[in-house]
């Protein structure tokens, strides 16, 4: 689905990508007549980023910075290229002498939790660490989501979701209304948290952080980053937040001024 601004900010339209494009499961995309006068168009799913990087006005994050994030592997690399290992979940590229350790098995691509397995470490065979992410998994049933928009690594905008899932032990999936659990205040820390990881790739556009507390040390771990808004700020109780994010984003590929005043605590 995708949003799409028609003589933004006074409203919106809520669309399906295919009354924006024919041909959307080729290569071919050809834009429908009716809609070639849009202002913006954002996807909100990654099959419509990857159909989409063609039609005119679509906002998105930079072609390379949305391909390292969707590929955890690639994320992986970049992690440890810019020395943030110690804001993620530790990384295992084989078996070590102290194999007990609960990790998660992840496919490098896919979304929603598909494929992804919780075992022991000395469960994990030489196949899987070839051929998929393995991390050490962190218990505990809270989990938070940050929807952010960053002009060139800086956030101009952000909101956080705390989730709970009501057990120590989960894969996550699909978000629906009565996991999100609270709307959390966003601290300055919380900023320059999430810049460690836009600031180097001058990340511009919009992306959400995946992330849980490690109860050994009360620090922020990064699970992953999506390159797109997530699933739940497309809930009915957060239109308001979504609204918010859309304008941020508007901004930035309008050039107006970005203003941080409201959204942000001391």
């Amino acid at each position: 689905m995708l949003f799409v601004g028609s003589q933004w900010p006074i409203h919106l339209k809520y669309v399906n990508f295919r009354d924006v494009c024919y041909e959307v499961h080729t290569e071919v995309k050809v834009p429908k007549k009716e809609v070639c006068d849009i202002d913006f168009v954002v996807p909100m799913m990654e099959s419509d980023m990857q159909a989409s990087t063609e039609l005119q006005n679509v906002c998105m994050p930079q072609l390379a910075n949305m391909k390292m994030f969707q590929d955890k592997q690639l994320f992986w690399k970049y992690v440890t290229v810019f020395k943030l290992e110690a804001c993620v979940p530790r990384h295992f590229l084989q078996q070590t002498d102290t194999n007990e350790v609960l990790v998660i098995v992840k496919r490098p691509v896919g979304v929603s939790g598909v494929g992804h397995r919780i075992l022991d470490l000395k469960q994990v065979t030489t196949p899987m660490f070839e051929r998929h992410v393995v991390e050490e998994y962190l218990p505990g049933r809270f989990e938070y989501v940050a929807h952010i928009v960053a002009d060139q690594g800086i956030v101009t905008f952000c909101v956080i979701y705390e989730y709970n899932f009501e057990q120590d032990q989960y894969i996550k999936g699909g978000v629906n209304e009565t996991t999100i659990l609270d709307k959390k205040v966003v601290m300055k820390e919380d900023i320059v948290f999430f810049e460690q990881f836009l600031l180097p790739c001058k990340y511009t556009g919009q992306c959400n952080f995946n992330y849980k507390i490690d109860m050994r040390d009360a620090k922020k771990k990064v699970l992953e980053i999506n390159p797109r808004f997530g699933g739940s700020l497309m809930c009915v109780k957060n239109a308001v937040d979504l609204t918010c994010c859309l304008q941020a984003l508007m901004q930035i590929y309008t050039k107006s001024t970005v203003n941080r005043e409201g959204w942000i605590s001391s």
